[in-house]
């Protein structure tokens, strides 16, 4: 039979075996955090990748079809209806890829979030974990000020040392964050090539 060890506290007897079988929960459950963090990770990679190859080709096709000149497709409303629905496609395609990597975003910052506590309580630090803090993703407004502007993050870091560590974070820009400003961007260049298009292709 497995003999408990007790040692005196402050606050009366602690069982030091309860301690040590509650730290290799913690690191269990660590491990799975992280393993579940990789994953989301490279899940969202692959999303924001996959996603990307998808709207460049549909841009590239439909701005190709809308502007050359050398196309000779008859009747021009059949052309100009093939554009339509490749960019109404590519706008839909878009606001989705917009979405889920926002959304994928959320589930891997909640997972990171708690891994970070769960590394305190255990007293590791781990890398994955690190710099979790402020929201999971840039609101609306911050996106499209920083495609309006395109020297927001520069100007965070010039002005740096006089920020406050919250507004530091607020205007700090990574990757999946410029992953989601290209999908509003492209959803701005697909709904203006539709009314561009039937001015050049009447115009031709």
């Amino acid at each position: 039979m497995c003999q408990t060890r007790r040692k005196k506290g402050r606050f009366g007897e602690v069982n030091t075996d309860e301690k040590r079988l509650r730290q290799e929960r913690r690191l269990k459950c660590l491990d799975i955090l992280a393993t579940k963090a990789r994953h989301q990770h490279d899940a969202l990679w692959e999303e924001e990748k996959h996603y990307s190859w998808w709207v460049y080709s549909i841009l590239a096709g439909v701005a190709f079809l809308a502007f050359n000149r050398g196309i000779n497709i008859r009747p021009v409303e059949l052309r100009l209806a093939v554009v339509i629905i490749g960019a109404i496609l590519g706008i839909c395609l878009s606001i989705t890829a917009f979405r889920v990597i926002r959304r994928e975003g959320e589930y891997f910052w909640k997972t990171r979030k708690k891994g970070n506590s769960m590394s305190r309580a255990v007293g590791i630090r781990d890398e994955l974990f690190d710099g979790v803090q402020g929201e999971p993703n840039k609101s609306l407004w911050q996106l499209i000020s920083a495609i309006a502007t395109l020297t927001i993050r520069d100007k965070c870091l010039e002005k740096k040392s006089e920020k406050k560590p919250e507004e530091q974070r607020r205007y700090k820009f990574g990757i999946r964050d410029f992953f989601q400003m290209t999908f509003l961007l492209t959803t701005a260049i697909f709904i203006a090539i539709i009314p561009l298009s039937v001015v050049f292709l009447f115009d031709s």
